[in-house]
């Protein structure tokens, strides 16, 4: 419930500081480019992994074509709305400095990762909640 918690406000700020199209124009491209590494994804393990049992398959064509939508739909709007298309981008590759100083251990500071630790037993504290850590 957290997670739809922080989409809204992301929304919210969104459209208060413009418009649901804004928001959309900038975000849609972005959202693309992963379903396009899924497919990506999915086209390697088929065709590195043959042997590996499925519980389902679809045809190669399904992600093949799929791939190419997904191409179409991040280059397009970077030359007909190449602002709102790069704000989104940048706002999803600012997400990266993040996750290496609070995810990487080698990239993060001692003192960083003790406000961290810090944070989340407070917050674990909080929502009465255990981290994995502790179980």
């Amino acid at each position: 419930e957290l997670h739809i918690f922080q989409q809204t406000m992301v929304v919210t700020v969104g459209v208060l500081l413009g418009s649901i199209e804004s928001l959309i124009d900038a975000y849609s491209a972005v959202s693309w480019v992963f379903y396009g590494l899924s497919f990506l994804g999915l086209i390697i393990m088929r065709v590195t992994h043959k042997e590996k049992h499925r519980p389902y398959k679809v045809w190669l064509c399904v992600p093949v074509v799929m791939l190419l939508v997904s191409v179409y739909l991040v280059v397009v709007p970077l030359f007909q709305k190449p602002i709102p298309s790069l704000v989104g981008f940048a706002v999803i590759l600012s997400g990266v400095p993040v996750y290496l100083l609070v995810a990487c251990e080698r990239w993060r500071p001692r003192a960083l990762g003790r406000l961290s630790e810090y944070l989340a037993h407070q917050t674990n504290s909080l929502l009465n909640t255990q981290s994995s850590r502790e179980q």
